[in-house]
């Protein structure tokens, strides 16, 4: 079994599982330890069991109730994870008898050291602190007192740097733990956020496609369906009328097409290239989309205020597709007879105003404002910042304000 593998089967296996064999484990390791000495008679020191050298070791009797005092110490950690303080108390009172005892040098210490590097892994600092400390000094206390020998204070002090090392390091593992799972924490927030901002601009791409769509179908489709009413109604009396009005179905039905294609090209494959390279449709288009409606039967009236050259390209493009919607549902809805479009170019701000004299009724114009075009409208409106009304007037026709910040461009 490779490292890492066995690294994953630990990382998978119940925390009481192993905690238990952890300590089952140093509990007879530490038995085995007291039989070695038992039966060799040997005069040495463990590291982890703090006996002067020139000490004795009292090995007299049965090694039974120091095999139990030690086997007491380590069993409690088990528990280490659920209850790490409780059993840090309850694995110094076995490890402080064992020290008091002249029985031969066992590992307990490594008990209390295990109990407070798990109890720093899981406490606060402060209250790790208070708790090692007065552990720690149990512990040294008990040993200052059944030490005599020259080397009593060498041997407490490296029983304190001991229990302190283990309490800096339990502390050091509980601040890495902390910084991982922030770590974790922060990616796992980025990764949602880059879902969420995926799918917004999703949401807003498809938003924007089924809006310029629209404009397009929705104008030119009305443009052909207004020819195609007008060749028929003079189809019989005055062909050469039917004739011009089917040539600008043409026309119109040809662009359109055109135009379309090129965008589901583009939708399709990614390339800019596969689109037209045809003029952006901006304001400096105002008077060919003014011809376009005055052929679809409504008289249009255009007034500029201002300089209307140097607006950002944003304003100017989203400005003409106002007035766009705002005619084609004038030819659509309003039965009217004359529509007059003003632009006013100002310092901070471009205004756009396009009205009507229509005699459509209140039921037709509720059901125009509701549509998809004036939802547009007020999407593109209120994507620059600006404000938009559509509403019938007072005197009778319909009105389409909408207002645009505007910083110029340099010159």
């Amino acid at each position: 079994m490779s490292i890492e593998r066995f690294k994953h089967t630990l990382t998978e296996m119940d925390p009481l599982l192993l905690d238990t064999l952890l300590a089952v484990g140093l509990a007879l390791l530490a038995v085995l330890q007291i039989i070695g000495f038992w039966n060799i008679g040997m005069r040495t020191t463990s590291p982890m069991g703090i006996r002067p050298l020139t000490q004795q070791p009292d090995l007299s009797g049965q090694p039974l109730l120091p095999m139990v005092v030690a086997a007491l110490a380590f069993v409690p950690l088990a528990f280490r994870r659920r209850y790490p303080a409780i059993v840090l108390f309850v694995v110094s009172v076995p490890t402080v008898v064992y020290l008091a005892q002249h029985w031969p040098p066992a590992m307990v210490t490594l008990a209390p050291m295990l109990a407070l590097y798990t109890l720093a892994t899981l406490s606060e600092r402060r209250g790790t602190a208070l708790v090692g400390l007065l552990v720690a000094g149990m512990i040294v206390g008990v040993s200052a007192l059944v030490m005599s020998s020259s080397r009593a204070v060498a041997e407490i002090v490296s029983l304190f740097a001991l229990l302190a090392a283990s309490a800096f390091l339990g502390d050091t593992t509980r601040n890495r733990r902390r910084y991982m799972r922030e770590m974790e924490n922060r990616a796992l927030e980025a990764e949602r956020t880059r879902e969420e901002e995926a799918l917004r601009r999703a949401a807003a791409e498809r938003v924007r496609i089924a809006r310029d769509v629209h404009d397009l179908i929705a104008h030119n489709l009305t443009i052909v369906t207004v020819q195609a009413d007008a060749g028929l109604r003079v189809f019989g009396d005055h062909p050469e009328q039917a004739r011009e009005a089917l040539r600008h179905i043409s026309t119109t039905g040809r662009s359109a097409l055109r135009e379309l294609r090129g965008m589901l090209d583009v939708m399709r494959t990614g390339n800019d290239s596969a689109a037209p390279l045809v003029p952006t449709a901006d304001l400096s288009r105002l008077d060919n989309l003014a011809a376009s409606i005055r052929e679809a039967g409504v008289d249009v009236e255009v007034q500029r205020i201002g300089d209307l050259e140097n607006l950002p390209m944003i304003v100017g493009v989203s400005a003409f597709a106002i007035i766009q919607e705002a005619l084609t549902n004038v030819v659509r809805h309003a039965n009217a007879q004359h529509a007059c479009v003003i632009v006013r170019a100002l310092s901070d701000r471009l205004e756009v105003t396009v009205t009507d004299d229509g005699t459509a009724s209140s039921s037709t114009s509720a059901s125009a404002s509701r549509g998809h075009g004036i939802m547009g409208m007020r999407e593109r409106v209120n994507a620059l910042g600006g404000t938009f009304e559509a509403a019938p007037l007072p005197a009778g026709g319909f009105a389409v304000n909408a207002t645009f910040p505007s910083t110029r461009r340099s010159m």
